[in-house]
């Protein structure tokens, strides 16, 4: 009896070990294989989870997520009873797996087991949901902590690492003028009770200076929250009386990326938890004019919804990219003042962010040493790579290797300027102009180099002139005299820089812009030499380190080497860069 109890015994172990090393060895493959970002910046990936009844190639899955290009995954939204003050699923459905659900709350934290270092969290609210409903649960202490009980359930029921609070906006659509009070005061006892789960706690923040002030005691929300998600997008839209870029990066009303950036930090924010909201989508338009349509055009209203989202005045990154390639007549251009693209057809105008957009703006917060970047929504950006596999003809791309771009040019630009300590150079596809037509903006814009150049006026002396600088030439393009700023000479033709106009493969030279006349000022000789700085730059790129240029595929020669390094010390008096 006793040798086939221990026989007994033997097999349970047997069976137990088997099962104990395989599960060890599956938990080793996915750690290797998807331990997700090599940088330490946050990368917050939103996720509209009623993307998945969008037709066709748009319909987005919890399957259609790379969870290594995000380190937080955000489940949008749940929302709240007004009745209750409790949290609700606004899909059960596809939420839950009670009555035969979906079960997408469990299905999308279990991507923790395949992505170990990744924090999937759950969001409450959004524009939707409004603000009234909001305000009323936040005005009483009862109200609150029937709210904060709900949150802590759900959280810890469904296996979310943290809560997202997006209540769009306290203070307005709806709200009190309590709400900036109340909201620091749900946001401290959210986290007081969070924390004792050792969960995680974040809020989605409207970023307009206004809503800013409006809404949000910046310093007393900045000791509770995690991090603190600004939304930089929508500061316009087809509700403005002139199209106007979704996502500016600078702009002259302060409705921009830059200018939140600065605020926010004025009023205490911690850089380290600033967390910068990038859109996968653009604004589309309804003008006035047929033929010469752009930023800036009398908007009449929305426009054309697009194949997936079905909402007028609003295309995803995916409906876009593959509108441009499908459908004819679309001109593309490069704002300057905004830093962002925008394309034409006839009356309607498409404001959106791309790559080189989406890099600037990375480069812009690395700038301001923030904690992170968000991506509203990864399921607008082009999850699939079809605009690129469309592009080069490819039918399959087993390897994903064009899938979300927008998201991998985030990570790109971040991993690039840790390796390199040096600003991203926007790289556009060579398919992201298609022809050399005048921008309808008070600039106009050429092809060089694989790139929209745009002309810029600035003052020499007295005089008002137009240089056409490439992208290369970008940071040079003015330097500063006493105070003012001059425009670069090039010693041999003036003011006439090496660009192409034309569609590629018609290219020609442009004619010499202007000539200095007899009568003009000559520059002083600070000037020259900064021209000769200019034109160093023209040979050996944007950086005077080998290093970097040998990782970009730049080489010059000893001789240009030598000058550069001796020149060096001529930056900080030639260059002068305005915010235009």
């Amino acid at each position: 009896m006793a040798s086939n109890l221990d026989g007994y015994q033997r097999l349970l172990l047997g069976i137990f070990t088997f099962f104990y090393l395989a599960k060890l060895t599956d938990s080793a493959q996915w750690t290797k294989a998807d331990l997700g970002p090599t940088h330490d910046k946050h990368v917050v990936c939103y996720i509209g989870t009623w993307s998945v009844y969008r037709p066709g190639r748009g319909s987005f899955t919890i399957d259609d997520i790379d969870g290594k290009l995000c380190t937080h995954l955000v489940y949008a939204f749940v929302g709240l009873n007004a009745t209750t003050n409790t949290l609700r699923s606004i899909d059960p459905y596809y939420d839950l797996e009670e009555n035969y659900g979906k079960g997408s709350f469990k299905k999308m934290t279990q991507l923790k087991l395949k992505y170990p270092n990744l924090k999937v969290t759950l969001a409450v609210g959004g524009w939707n949901e409004g603000s009234l409903n909001y305000s009323t649960m936040a005005l009483e202490p009862e109200s609150r902590k029937k709210f904060i009980n709900s949150v802590v359930d759900y959280v810890t029921r469904y296996n979310f690492d943290g809560f997202d609070l997006d209540w769009e906006f306290p203070g307005s659509r709806g709200g009190r003028k309590e709400d900036k009070q109340n909201f620091a005061l749900l946001v401290k006892e959210l986290k007081q009770e969070l924390v004792k789960k050792n969960l995680i706690l974040t809020a989605a923040l409207g970023a307009a200076p206004n809503t800013i002030d409006t809404a949000y005691d910046i310093p007393e929300i900045s000791k509770y929250l995690d991090l603190l998600h600004f939304m930089c997008y929508d500061y316009h839209g087809p509700w403005d009386k002139q199209v106007g870029a979704n996502a500016p990066l600078t702009s002259n009303d302060n409705l921009d990326l830059e200018s939140s950036i600065k605020h926010v930090l004025k009023l205490g924010a911690p850089p380290e938890k600033l967390v910068i909201g990038i859109p996968a989508y653009g604004h589309t338009f309804l003008t006035d004019n047929q033929t010469d349509s752009g930023i800036g055009t009398r908007v009449l209203g929305p426009g054309p919804e697009g194949a997936f989202t079905k909402q007028q005045g609003f295309q995803g990154y995916n409906e876009l990219c593959m509108e441009f390639l499908k459908t004819e007549g679309w001109s593309k251009y490069w704002d300057a003042n905004s830093s962002t693209p925008y394309a034409t057809n006839g009356n309607h105008v498409i404001a959106y962010d791309d790559e080189r957009s989406i890099i600037e703006k990375v480069n812009l917060g690395l700038k301001y040493k923030v904690g992170g970047f968000m991506v509203w929504s990864i399921d607008t950006d082009d999850f699939h790579g079809d605009c690129e596999r469309e592009r080069l003809k490819i039918q399959d791309d087993q390897d994903k290797k064009y899938s979300y771009p927008l998201l991998k040019a985030v990570h790109r630009a971040i991993e690039q300027s840790t390796i390199q300590g040096d600003i991203v150079v926007p790289q556009v596809p060579t398919n992201e102009v298609d022809d050399s037509k005048e921008s309808p903006s008070n600039n106009k814009a050429y092809w060089s180099r694989n790139h929209i150049s745009v002309e810029v006026f600035c003052r020499c002396g007295p005089h008002q002139i137009r240089v056409i600088p490439t992208l290369q030439d970008e940071p040079l393009k003015y330097f500063s005299d006493k105070g003012k700023t001059h425009c670069a000479y090039n010693m041999t033709k003036n003011i006439q820089y090496p660009v192409i106009t034309g569609t590629l493969g018609s290219e020609k030279k442009i004619p010499n812009q202007r000539t200095r006349s007899p009568n003009e000022t000559k520059p002083p000789q600070k000037f020259q030499t900064c021209v000769r700085l200019l034109e160093l730059r023209q040979v050996a790129g944007t950086s005077t380190n080998p290093v970097t240029r040998a990782a970009r595929g730049i080489h010059v020669t000893r001789q240009t080497q030598d000058e550069l390094d001796t020149s060096t010390s001529l930056e900080s008096d030639c260059l002068h860069l305005p915010k235009s």
